[in-house]
């Protein structure tokens, strides 16, 4: 998961490292779902946001 998330931080640099490890958790545990409304998460790839869904 550390890889990973230096991965999608490498990609996008403005990106905060506890986002990129946010989302290599995701894509790992639940198939790329956040649930958040912090727009960081849009522009990453496999990641789905979603906020006040259930």
């Amino acid at each position: 998961m550390a890889r990973h998330a230096g991965e999608i931080s490498l990609k996008d640099r403005d990106l905060p490292i506890a986002d990129a490890i946010v989302a290599a958790t995701a894509v790992a545990h639940t198939g790329g779902r956040v649930y958040t409304d912090d727009p960081h998460f849009a522009h990453i790839p496999g990641i789905q946001t979603l906020w006040g869904r259930t």
